[in-house]
């Protein structure tokens, strides 16, 4: 017999979602896959990198460190982002294959 669905399922359907929605766009998944790829790296490093203005590539880190896809630290003045979470990785992986 099936499972009810939960509210827990569905907020975890939701999770989910937003992930994707994260990484829906071009530019956000290349920027996620540098970070997984190459290390961290800051808003410059992405700027020089993909020749993007500088606030575009602070929304798509935002959008995607809100929902979960990069994480952020400082250091010193700098705001490095990377991506930890292992099933991030795994979802680029299956990506990029």
């Amino acid at each position: 017999m099936a499972k009810q669905y939960t509210e827990k399922m569905h907020k975890e359907d939701e999770q989910k979602a937003e992930v994707l929605a994260a990484l829906s766009h071009p530019l956000r998944l290349r920027m996620a896959l540098e970070l997984y790829k190459n290390g961290p790296r800051n808003v410059k490093g992405f700027v020089e990198l993909l020749g993007v203005s500088q606030p575009a590539v602070s929304q798509h880190l935002t959008r995607m460190r809100l929902s979960g896809v990069v994480e952020m630290k400082k250091e010193g003045t700098k705001v490095i982002y990377s991506v930890e979470d292992p099933r991030i990785k795994q979802l680029l992986d299956v990506l990029y294959d």
